[in-house]
C-alpha cells in the first residue's frame, strides 16, 4: 500500500463467530441458550417471557395462555433455534414505553432482564483451558498490536477472550488498549481525542455493546445509574454495590435495538463515535465472525458511514466467516469487494504468517 498520504491503519472487527472459533468455542448468538439451565429456578421469569413469547420454540401445539407453564418441561422446548439478539430485543421493547403501549411493565419483565443479564455473564465466564484464559489463535493475530500501535480493536461481544489475550500479551499489567478502553468509560469528560490515548499508543480497544465485566446500577432514578463500573482486574472482588442507592450492581449488557439507549449508557455514545473514526481512519478492515441483528441498524449505519469518505476507495475489507454469505453483505454496506477467508485459521497462515 505504497504510495499512500494518510497512515496504515488496521482495524478488527469482531463479532460472536470470532469467540465461537476461539480456544474456547463460545456460543453464537443463535442457539445461545442450549446447554443451559434455562428452565431452572434462577430463571423463571426469562424462561416463562421465552416461552410465552417465541411460541415457535414449542415441539408441540399448545395454548399458552390456559397452560401452566410448571408443567412445560425442557424436553417441550426446542432452543436451537432461539437467537439471543432477537430475545433481548424484544424484551428491551417489552419494557420500554412505547413497547408497552403506555402501560407499566409488569414487574416479571424487569425480573426477566436482570435474569438475562445474569445467564449471559455466567453463559459467558468461561473456564480455563490448559490453566489458561487467553486464546492462542487471538494471540498470534493480537500481538502485532505491539508493533503496529495505529492498530484498532473493536468488538461486538460481550466476553473477555480479547481482554484475557491482551493481558498475555502484555507481560507487564494491563495492556495499554485495555487501560485506555477503562478510561474512556469512566473518567471524567475527554476534551480532545488526544487525551484519551497513550502518548506512544494511537490505536483504540472498542466495545460497542457492553461487556460482562462492566457493571451499572439497575435503577434508572438513581443518580449512578449512567456510570460504568469497572473492576480492578488485579484484585479478587467485584464491585457489587452501588455507590449512591446501595444496590447490588448488574452486568451492563447492551441490546442491538433501533436505539442504543445512549441515555442509559451515556459513555457508550462516545465509543460509538470512536468506533466511527476509527473505521473512517483505517486502510485495512478486518471483519472476523460478524452477523447483522435484523434490529441492530446502528450498526449498519456506522459501517456505511464510516466508508462515505474520499479515501474509502483506498481501502480493503477482509471477511473472515464460516458463511460466504457474509463477504456479500458487506460487499452491499460498504461498497468494496472484500478478501474471503472461511476460518480464522486460513486467515492466520495466509495474511499473518506469510508477511
Amino acid at each position: 500500500m505504497s504510495g499512500k498520504s494518510f497512515p496504515e491503519k488496521k482495524v478488527y472487527f469482531l463479532g460472536a463467530g470470532a469467540s465461537n472459533a476461539s480456544d474456547f468455542t463460545l456460543p453464537l448468538m443463535k442457539g445461545f441458550f442450549q446447554e443451559t439451565n434455562l428452565f431452572s429456578e434462577e430463571y423463571r421469569e426469562l424462561c416463562e417471557f421465552i416461552v410465552r413469547n417465541f411460541p415457535q420454540t414449542l415441539r408441540k401445539k399448545i395454548n399458552i395462555e390456559d397452560t401452566n407453564l410448571e408443567d412445560i418441561k425442557s424436553e417441550d422446548v426446542n432452543l436451537i433455534d432461539m437467537n439471543l439478539e432477537h430475545v433481548i430485543t424484544y424484551l428491551e421493547l417489552s419494557i420500554d414505553r412505547f413497547g408497552s403501549f403506555g402501560k407499566r411493565p409488569d414487574g416479571p419483565l424487569f425480573d426477566a432482564r436482570k435474569q438475562f443479564s445474569q445467564l449471559v455473564k455466567k453463559r459467558l465466564d468461561y473456564p480455563p483451558k490448559d490453566d489458561r484464559l487467553w486464546c492462542k489463535k487471538f494471540k498470534r493475530i493480537l500481538r502485532d498490536l505491539n508493533e503496529h500501535r495505529e492498530d484498532t480493536v473493536i468488538t461486538l461481544n460481550y466476553d473477555l477472550v480479547v481482554e484475557n489475550t491482551l493481558k498475555e500479551i502484555w507481560a507487564n499489567g494491563e495492556h495499554p488498549l485495555y487501560e485506555t478502553m477503562c478510561h474512556i468509560l469512566t473518567e471524567a469528560p475527554v476534551f480532545s481525542l488526544g487525551r484519551l490515548r497513550k502518548d506512544w499508543w494511537n490505536g483504540l480497544y472498542l466495545k460497542l455493546h457492553g461487556s460482562i465485566e462492566w457493571y451499572q446500577c439497575p435503577y434508572d432514578d438513581c443518580p449512578n445509574r449512567p456510570t460504568l463500573e469497572i473492576p480492578d482486574r488485579w484484585r479478587a472482588d467485584k464491585p457489587k454495590m452501588c455507590g449512591i442507592c446501595g444496590a447490588t450492581l448488574e452486568p451492563a449488557i447492551v441490546p442491538p435495538t433501533m436505539s442504543k439507549a445512549f441515555d442509559r449508557w451515556p459513555r457508550l455514545g462516545l465509543v460509538w463515535r470512536l468506533a466511527r473514526e476509527e473505521l473512517t481512519a483505517a486502510t485495512t478492515v478486518v471483519f472476523i465472525g460478524v452477523s447483522f441483528a435484523s434490529s441492530d441498524y446502528y450498526l449498519r449505519w456506522l459501517l456505511k458511514s464510516s466508508f462515505l469518505n474520499p479515501n474509502s476507495s483506498k481501502k480493503s475489507v477482509v471477511v473472515v466467516d464460516k458463511c460466504p454469505s457474509v463477504k456479500c453483505k458487506i460487499r452491499e454496506m460498504v461498497g468494496i469487494d472484500p478478501t474471503y477467508y472461511p476460518n480464522i485459521d486460513t486467515y492466520i497462515s495466509e495474511e499473518i504468517d506469510n508477511r
